[in-house]
C-alpha cells in the first residue's frame, strides 16, 4: 500500500491493482485512485489464464508482482499470453535459509520452479543484498538481473502513530526498570523461544521486562517456556498491535532474534523513532541496517548467551538511539518507489 501511495502522487501514472484472494487489513489502505481488480480465481495456480487475458486487453506498460508466487505466475501469463509486457518480481525473503528444514523433494522443487522462471523477468527486485545474493547461488543468474530495492518503510504516517499513547504500564515515563520489546508472528522464523531463554539469564546481569507483541502458532509453547523458566512476572505477551509503532518508540530496546529474514522491517522502524536495537546476525538485512554492527550489536543465531550480553551491553549505556534518518534514508517510501520507478523506466 505505501509503494501505492507513492506510485500515484506521479500524475504521469495509473495504477491497478490485480488482486487474488482479495481480504486483509490492506485493502483499506488502498487509495480511492487506483483502480482494484479481483480476479475470479483464488490461488495463482489457477489464475493464469486470467492474467494473461488482462495483459492481452489493457496492454500495461509494466507489470510489478510481490512474492514469489505471484511473480512466477505472471511470467506464466505473459508466455500465454505472447506479450511483450515488462514484468518485475519483487522477492522478499532468503529463499533457501526459509527452506531449510524442508523435505529435500519439497526444497528441489521450489528450486526447480524457480530456475525454469526466474531468468524470463526483466529485473528481480530484492529487499535485500543477501536475500540476492542467494537468489543468484540458487539461480545461476548473472547479478545484473537482481537490483536490492528497500522497503518503503519509513513515512510520515509512522511518525504520527508512533506519538500515540500507550496504556501499557510497563511502557509508562516513570518506570525504573527497563522495557525490551519484540514483535512478529510466533513462529520457528522468528525464534522466541531463543530470546525468552536469553531475557531469563538477562535477569542475572540486569533487572528487566519483556514484551512480545503478535501472534501465532508458536504462542502457546512460548508461554510454557515462559512459565518452565520462572519468568512469568516479568514476560507480558498481549497479542497483535494495529499500531506496533507506539510499543516500539516507548521501549528501552527492540530485540530481533530471527533465524533468518528477507529484511529485519522491525529494526528499521525502531531505529527511526530513536530505539535502539539488537538483532541476531542472521541472513538477510539485519547485518546490512546495523550497517555490520554499527548501528546496532549483532549476535549469532540461536544463542540466548551472546544475546544476552548484547541485550546487557546495550540497556547498560542508557542512551536513546539517534534518528538515523539519513543512514536509514533508502527506507523511505519515497525513495524506495523512486528507486523502483527508475528501475521500470517510469521516472520522470
Amino acid at each position: 500500500a505505501r509503494l501505492v501511495e507513492q506510485f500515484i502522487k506521479n500524475p504521469a501514472l495509473t495504477v491497478e491493482l490485480l488482486l487474488i484472494k482479495a481480504r486483509g487489513k490492506h485493502l483499506s489502505r488502498i487509495p480511492d485512485a487506483v483502480k482494484v481488480t479481483r480476479l475470479r480465481a483464488n490461488s495463482s495456480l489457477t489464475a493464469t489464464r486470467e492474467v494473461a487475458d488482462y495483459l492481452k486487453e489493457k496492454k500495461p506498460d509494466v507489470l510489478l508482482t510481490a512474492k514469489d508466487r505471484a511473480g512466477r505466475l505472471a511470467l506464466r501469463a505473459r508466455k500465454l499470453a505472447g506479450t511483450d509486457t515488462p514484468v518485475f518480481l519483487q522477492i522478499h525473503t532468503t529463499v533457501s535459509t526459509s527452506l531449510k528444514n524442508r523435505h529435500p523433494v519439497i526444497r528441489w522443487w521450489r528450486y526447480r520452479r524457480i530456475r525454469q522462471s526466474y531468468f524470463m523477468a526483466n529485473k528481480v527486485f530484492t529487499v535485500s543484498n543477501g536475500v540476492a545474493k542467494d537468489l543468484q547461488n540458487i539461480t545461476g543468474l548473472e547479478p545484473d538481473k537482481f537490483a536490492t530495492v528497500r522497503n518503503p518503510l519509513i513515512t510520515d504516517e509512522l511518525f504520527d502513530l508512533a506519538s500515540q499513547p500507550i496504556d501499557h504500564p510497563w511502557l509508562s515515563g516513570n518506570r525504573t526498570i527497563p522495557t525490551i520489546l519484540a514483535a512478529g508472528r510466533f513462529t520457528q522464523q522468528k525464534d522466541f523461544a531463543t530470546l525468552v531463554r536469553a531475557f531469563a539469564i538477562l535477569q542475572t546481569l540486569r533487572p528487566s521486562r519483556l514484551i512480545i507483541i503478535g501472534d501465532g502458532p508458536l504462542m502457546n509453547e512460548v508461554k510454557q517456556l515462559i512459565g518452565e523458566l520462572g519468568i512469568e512476572k516479568l514476560v507480558s505477551l498481549p497479542g497483535f498491535q494495529d499500531n506496533p509503532f507506539s510499543w516500539m518508540k516507548n521501549a528501552d530496546l527492540l530485540v530481533l532474534s530471527s533465524k533468518w529474514e528477507g529484511l529485519g522491517n522491525v529494526i528499521v522502524e525502531s531505529l527511526a523513532v530513536g530505539t535502539p536495537v539488537v538483532s541476531t546476525d542472521c541472513p538477510s538485512g539485519p547485518a546490512e541496517i546495523l550497517q555490520e554492527g554499527k548501528l546496532g550489536l549483532l549476535v549469532p543465531t540461536e544463542n540466548p548467551e551472546a544475546l544476552a550480553d548484547a541485550m546487557a551491553s546495550t540497556l547498560k549505556s542508557r542512551t536513546r538511539a539517534p534518528e538515523f534518518l539519513e543512514e536509514l534514508s533508502e527506507y523511505t517510501a519515497e525513495n524506495s518507489a523512486k528507486k523502483y520507478l527508475e528501475l521500470m523506466g517510469l521516472a520522470d
